[in-house]
């Protein structure tokens, strides 16, 4: 199934005061700006409109963060003695 977003308004989100976007009809809409400024509260407010629980959102992780590293580690050195 695919869904085309045709107008966006959110208001009062995180840390979204407001912001209205109409996507051109045929392309594609990039979401950019500095760090902190709300790029991520706008796809929070789109997975919630279409019925996500805030508790079943991923959180962002930090830049160059590796899960379960010290795991991945010590299980290509063998075992520990």
């Amino acid at each position: 199934m695919s869904m085309k977003i045709n107008r966006l308004e959110i208001e009062n989100v995180k840390r979204i005061k407001a912001v209205k976007l109409e996507p051109v009809q045929n392309g594609l809409t990039i979401i950019g700006g500095d760090n902190q400024q709300g790029k991520t509260s706008v796809l929070d407010s789109i997975a919630w409109a279409i019925g996500a629980t805030p508790d079943s959102i991923i959180a962002p992780m930090p830049c160059g963060y590796i899960p379960n590293t010290k795991r991945a580690m010590t299980s290509t050195q063998g075992p520990t003695r």
